[in-house]
C-alpha cells in the first residue's frame, strides 16, 4: 500500500508522486493521457479529471495533483482515496497504484 498523504482541510496546492511499476518508474508516452482518480470516504467521485494533472518529468514518471477547487479536500469527507489513470494510444488503460490506492487524510484547520 502507498503511503498515506495528510493535508489541512482546504488545502488546494500541488500533490506531487512519482508512478511505479515493481520499484521501476514509469516513462509516459507523450500520448499518454494521465488522470486522477480521486473518490470520498463514501466512494462518492470527486474528479477524474485530467486537468487536476500535471506531468512534471514524464520520462521517469513524476506526476502532480492539484485538487479543483469547486472540490476543495473537507475534513468531513477524508479519508480520500487517489489513483492515476493512464491510457495510451492503443487504448489499453492502467492504474497506480494498482494495489490499495493511495490515501488522502484531511485535518480540520
Amino acid at each position: 500500500m502507498a503511503d498515506p498523504v495528510e493535508v489541512v482541510e482546504g488545502w488546494t496546492g500541488r500533490l506531487d508522486f512519482q508512478l511505479q511499476m515493481c520499484s521501476t518508474s514509469v516513462n509516459l508516452g507523450a500520448t499518454d493521457i494521465v488522470s486522477a482518480w480521486l473518490y470520498d470516504r463514501t466512494l462518492t467521485v470527486v474528479t477524474t479529471s485530467t486537468g487536476t494533472i500535471t506531468e512534471v518529468t514524464a520520462s521517469c514518471g513524476h506526476v502532480a495533483f492539484s485538487v479543483c477547487t469547486s472540490c476543495q479536500f473537507k475534513a468531513t469527507l477524508s479519508p480520500y482515496s487517489l489513483r492515476f489513470h493512464i491510457k495510451d494510444t492503443n487504448s489499453k488503460v492502467v492504474f497506480f497504484p494498482n494495489a490499495e490506492a493511495i490515501l488522502v487524510k484531511v485535518r480540520s484547520v
